[in-house]
């Protein structure tokens, strides 16, 4: 009995998903169902074909986040290579666009199993210092500027210059993006 097919929708640009759909027609496993090329699109797409898998622009998903894919859709996100990714909770893989279509493949059959995929760089091109990535990590435990000056012995000052640049590299607005952020 042969494997079932792997029921796939996309939502990008009308060249980029055509180009998707075209890497993906070859893949015996996969049945791309229905492409959109816009917010609205997509969502009655997903709503009408149930797909295992939606794999969206990064930008397209973020505009309809909460009408039509939630947490119960398998979202593979498509973001350019230097982009910042904010990811949802429908999120299960982050596909760079410089990727290969190997690795959109077996990033396709892992979410469709439950799985999540990384691809090296997927918690996103920011690239933080050390001491960056440590006001990161306790700014998400919900520490505030002065515990974490204690803490790491800075001045409260030096602290908040330093969420200041987390948030400018990170293209966040605040220190609750910040928490939420996966970096």
């Amino acid at each position: 009995m042969p494997e079932r097919r792997i029921r796939v929708v996309l939502g990008d640009h009308a060249l980029n998903a055509e180009g998707l759909s075209a890497v993906l027609k070859g893949v015996a496993t996969l049945n791309v169902v229905a492409t959109a090329d816009s917010p609205r699109k997509l969502t009655e797409a997903v709503k009408s074909k149930s797909p295992d898998v939606v794999i969206v622009d990064s930008e397209m998903l973020r505009a309809i986040t909460g009408r039509g894919i939630n947490g119960k859709s398998k979202v593979i996100q498509i973001a350019d290579a230097d982009a910042f990714v904010r990811t949802t909770p429908a999120t299960r893989a982050v596909v760079r666009r410089t990727e290969t279509s190997k690795a959109l493949k077996e990033a396709i059959r892992r979410v469709a199993k439950g799985q999540t995929y990384e691809m090296p760089d997927a918690k996103g091109s920011v690239k933080l210092s050390r001491r960056e990535q440590e006001i990161a990590k306790l700014v998400g435990r919900g520490l505030t500027n002065r515990i974490i000056a204690e803490e790491l012995q800075l001045s409260e000052q030096s602290v908040k210059n330093l969420v200041s640049r987390v948030l400018k590299k990170a293209g966040l607005d605040n220190r609750v993006q910040l928490a939420l952020a996966r970096l």
